[in-house]
């Protein structure tokens, strides 16, 4: 069963602590030479930022904002605010959608 309710995916598995989590993604990034000691904490990439380029990914393939909430288990948008990246690209296809123009590259997507 899926439930979103509060934001969150219940499925029945056995649900791992998050230090056994970020151990096995330090180490898989280890393995493919994308983490050494050397990698300054804000180039990091943590399970944290899976869920940052969800939400993101999410609000730019267009689904409304308060779906993304509540699937994100967002109830305060200052809160959701904090975990969108908008890019470039994603506000000029907003202002060509909302002025009912094309992009630069004529497609009406970037």
């Amino acid at each position: 069963m899926v439930d979103w309710r509060a934001g969150l995916l219940r499925l029945p598995a056995t649900i791992l602590p998050i230090k056994d989590i970020n151990k096995a993604l330090s180490l898989a990034l280890r393995r493919a030479g994308l983490l050494s000691n050397d990698t300054p904490k804000h180039e990091k990439i943590t399970p944290h930022s899976f869920r940052r380029a969800c939400i993101t990914n999410w609000t730019n393939l267009g689904i409304p904002r308060d779906i993304v909430m509540v699937m994100s288990g967002h109830c305060p948008s200052n809160i959701h605010d904090n975990y969108l990246h908008l890019t470039d690209a994603m506000l000029r296809r907003a202002l060509a959608a909302a002025l009912g123009t094309k992009t630069p590259n004529g497609s009406g997507l970037l």
